[in-house]
């Protein structure tokens, strides 16, 4: 359930005419903010309509406060382009923070971008979480198990980040297994796909490192939630981020800690903000306190609806 205050923030947002681009133009036509009940009549935001509106059709950012125009993965598709402007910048360099001070991640670390870097958010995300703790990085864009253990021979790599897929490639061949778990990797930061529990123990026996989870999707930057030492559900900033938990059939709020479909919303003035955003996301979200002392509440990946 979205709180007061963020219902405050969003509306604030509105009157600021952060959300003033053709993207919602008609889905504001009537909004209100006054309760939830208000906030919940606005209609939901879908991917498909994301896929048939242009850039610039879901952006209010003036050419001069771009950071960058950046894509998908494409994985699932053809790519799709969002604006990020400086303030998603800031914004995601004091998330990146936050989730790599938790994995222990800090200016003393050389990280390794296995990741393309081209248009793709991600491997831009990956470069910039590092960079935000003063980590060194070195990239290696053609991940191949073999090229990975290239660059784990060339350089002192503390860090990874990938996606789980890509750190796993290493574990069918055992001479690749063995460099990976003899190399000076002490962290994996993964994320842009599901990460098992199964598979985070192969990975920490092969890699000998501890396997972190980050979430992030190219709507918004990853990471907008990760892993704290505890290893059990992701931090996420409610500061910077509302997320309703509905049943993908009545459309109703679930019970905390019951599962449903992610509908997010940023409370920022994002580049493409956004409201009400039906992700297809299965989570549950638990905010009673974490032994780790953070006060952010965490989410649970579950699956997706597709």
């Amino acid at each position: 359930m979205i709180n007061q205050e963020q219902l405050q923030r969003i509306h604030s947002l509105y009157q600021e005419g952060r959300f003033q681009c053709n993207f919602y133009r008609k889905k504001l036509a009537d909004a209100r903010f006054k309760n939830y009940e208000d906030f919940s009549r606005i209609p939901f935001s879908r991917k498909e309509e994301v896929r048939e509106s242009s850039v610039y059709d879901r952006t209010a950012t003036p050419t001069e406060n771009i950071f960058g125009i950046y894509s998908s993965s494409g994985t699932t598709g053809e790519k799709k382009y969002y604006v990020y402007n400086r303030h998603d910048k800031k914004i995601q360099e004091e998330c990146a923070r936050i989730f790599m001070n938790m994995a222990g991640i800090d200016e003393k670390d050389l990280g390794g971008i296995l990741s393309p870097i081209g248009t793709g958010v991600m491997g831009h995300c990956m470069t910039w979480q590092f960079s935000a703790v003063g980590a060194g990085v070195v990239h290696c864009p053609e991940p191949s198990p073999e090229n990975i253990v290239k660059t784990l021979d060339k350089f002192p790599v503390t860090a990874i980040a990938t996606l789980p897929q890509v750190a796993a490639s290493v574990i069918e061949n055992p001479e690749h297994a063995k460099a990976a778990g003899n190399s000076t990797v002490k962290s994996l930061l993964l994320g842009g796909d599901h990460l098992s529990e199964t598979v985070r123990k192969q990975l920490e026996n092969t890699w000998e490192a501890d396997v972190y989870n980050l979430f992030g999707m190219s709507e918004i930057f990853g990471p907008i939630a990760g892993e704290c030492a505890m290893k059990n559900g992701l931090h996420f900033p409610t500061r910077y981020l509302a997320i309703e938990i509905l049943d993908p059939k009545t459309r109703k709020s679930v019970t905390l800690g019951e599962t449903g479909v992610a509908v997010y919303t940023t409370l920022w003035d994002k580049g493409f903000p956004l409201l009400r955003y039906w992700s297809d996301d299965l989570i549950s979200i638990d905010d009673t306190p974490c032994p780790c002392g953070s006060p952010m509440p965490r989410l649970f990946f579950r699956g997706r609806t597709e």
